[in-house]
């Protein structure tokens, strides 16, 4: 059934206009809240253990190149920064739900035992990186004798 009222030229225009905005609001609040995502921090877990030479500390950082990562010792802490990108980015489409976490990173280790700081490796592999630290022993307290000429 028709309800008798002839749609003209300027109601069509309307309704096009109206769609219009609804697509570029919907787009606009994706490019916001990729925008917001990328200046945020996130939390990266870590393990760390020793051996009798060794201190290891593991973190995953799952699509994370070794490029966007800081790997360096500030007196005796160790600290890893960086950025974790949106891996996959489609400007055409709205995204309904974004659970993966990107933004910039950052955890100060505070090793609290000598180490070797010449001798510090670091590994990044199938998105986990592993920092291995050589134990020295402390000389400091140590009774060292020292001979009278």
């Amino acid at each position: 059934m028709s309800s008798g009222k002839k749609k003209t030229g300027f109601d069509q225009l309307f309704n096009i206009q109206k769609e219009m905005s609804l697509i570029l609001n919907d787009f606009t609040s994706t490019q916001q809240h990729l925008q917001t995502l990328q200046h945020r921090s996130i939390d990266i877990a870590l393990d760390v253990f020793e051996t009798d030479e060794y201190i290891y500390i593991r973190t995953e950082l799952p699509g994370v190149k070794k490029e966007d990562i800081q790997l360096y010792m500030l007196r005796d802490v160790l600290v890893i920064e960086g950025e974790k990108k949106l891996a996959y980015r489609d400007e055409s489409c709205a995204y309904l739900n974004m659970e993966l976490q990107v933004g910039r990173f950052k955890r100060d280790i505070e090793i609290g035992k000598p180490i070797n700081v010449q001798n510090i490796k670091a590994k990044l592999e199938n998105g986990v990186l592993q920092v291995m630290l050589e134990k020295i022993s402390d000389r400091r307290g140590r009774r060292k004798m020292i001979d009278i000429e």
